[in-house]
């Protein structure tokens, strides 16, 4: 059985879905793994300021950079904000194309489309690196607050991304 066959075989038994539904459910994806990220950078951000309020670890490089401004605390919101800052920029400079080439791309399927023709096999490798460059973090042993900022600053940019796609589907409101 040859791949092509079953590409075939899944594009007509799978959901066919108008494009807002499809832009609505790519969205909500990356707002939900974006969200899953910044809670997850948020925890281990709590874990470096903990063990530094405990034990005065040298262990967190980012930490031990900005306590020169005060206290842990004070150290803490500052990489927040600087990862925040960073998410930003990323998601309005990389994301945004991104999100703006892949609207294109599904408003050129016909209407209503497959729900495989959510992401192009570019995006889905780009998925899948993603997520091994998360595994390869998580192996290394790169220090808490490293894994904090980045990401912080990768989940606030997929927000941004999917807020982008979300108000790519709403109806353009007029002005009164």
């Amino acid at each position: 059985m040859s791949l092509m066959y079953v590409k075939t075989y899944l594009r007509k038994i799978m959901f066919k879905v108008s494009h807002k539904t499809l832009i609505v459910i790519s969205g909500s994806m990356w707002i939900g793994i974006g969200v899953f990220l910044l809670q997850l950078g948020l925890g281990f951000l709590m874990d470096a300021v903990q063990s530094l309020l405990l034990q005065a670890d040298e262990g967190y490089p980012l930490m031990s950079q900005l306590s020169v401004l005060g206290e842990v605390k004070i150290a803490a919101l500052v990489l927040v904000l600087l990862s925040l800052i960073t998410g930003f920029f990323k998601g309005r400079m990389v994301l945004k194309k991104t999100v703006m080439r892949n609207l294109l791309r599904i408003k050129n399927f016909p209407d209503p489309t497959s729900l495989l023709n959510m992401y192009s096999k570019g995006n889905l490798f780009l998925i899948v690196g993603m997520m091994g460059l998360g595994v390869l973090m998580r192996l290394s042993g790169i220090s808490s607050d490293v894994r904090a900022f980045i990401d912080i600053a990768v989940g606030s940019a997929l927000i941004q991304g999917g807020v982008y796609y979300l108000r790519s589907a709403l109806p353009r409101m007029e002005h009164i």
